[in-house]
């Protein structure tokens, strides 16, 4: 039963759309990029609201810190707090669930069909560039690109958060134990600024190439949504977030 509903509704989909993109376009590679663009189109809808709530929640940085300091270790308090300031200003932590649970049986889906219905010898080009879709990079510069084009979107979304935390240190805090949770915090964040590339390179490595062009295209996707929600939400707008 599972079987036929992941055939019917996600790998025969990919593979007749990549089918029919491939013979506009004659090219495999080509074919999975633009489905990628497809479907980041089609949740769009989705992810960008999803943004502009992270994006919120960076900036209520300030208030959230005040009232973790007047509820102190009241932590049923604090939740009630917080969520009544996310509702306040509309915003939901878990609005980017949606999108990214949608991701994961799309990419595991490509790579049954890049692996198991287009690999082999199948007669069908699947050859793009210095790459095999079916087949990891054997050059590795794929998953360097993708590596790369990962920390800049890791960049950018963990410099708001850290330079909101540097500024709420620079006011001072009286609880040390507190300012060494969040020295903490901020050094994880810059440790994953560096280990999401990492481990996206080295995912990329070991996998079907064209997994590698849908998360490249969908990565630079998503750098090009954040810098729209930075641009059309960013500094010039956080006083009348904070108020």
């Amino acid at each position: 039963m599972l079987g036929f509903i992941w055939n019917t509704l996600l790998k025969q989909p990919i593979l007749t759309v990549l089918l029919w993109l491939s013979s506009f376009t004659g090219n495999f590679g080509l074919a999975i990029i633009l489905l990628t663009i497809l479907i980041q189109l089609v949740l769009l809808p989705f992810r960008l609201p999803q943004l502009k709530s992270s994006h919120k929640i960076r900036q209520l940085k300030p208030e959230l810190d005040k009232l973790k300091e007047k509820h102190g270790k009241d932590k049923q308090a604090l939740a009630k707090a917080q969520m009544e300031l996310y509702k306040k200003h509309k915003v939901s932590p878990l609005g980017g669930l949606l999108p990214t649970l949608v991701s994961i049986p799309i990419i595991l889906a490509l790579y049954r069909v890049l692996l198991s219905t287009l690999g082999g010898d199948t007669g069908v080009d699947t050859s793009f560039l210095w790459l095999d879709v079916t087949k990891p990079d054997p050059y590795y510069i794929l998953p360097l690109i993708v590596g790369g084009v990962q920390f800049v979107l890791s960049s950018m979304t963990l410099s708001a958060t850290t330079n909101k935390k540097k500024d709420s240190n620079n006011k001072g805090t009286d609880n040390k134990k507190e300012k060494g949770m969040e020295d903490m915090a901020q050094t994880m964040q810059s440790q994953m600024k560096f280990m999401f590339p990492a481990i996206s390179a080295f995912i990329t490595a070991t996998l079907p190439a064209g997994v590698g062009l849908y998360w490249l295209t969908s990565t630079s996707f998503a750098i090009i949504q954040q810098k729209f929600v930075m641009k059309r939400y960013g500094p010039k707008n956080d006083s009348t977030t904070t108020k």
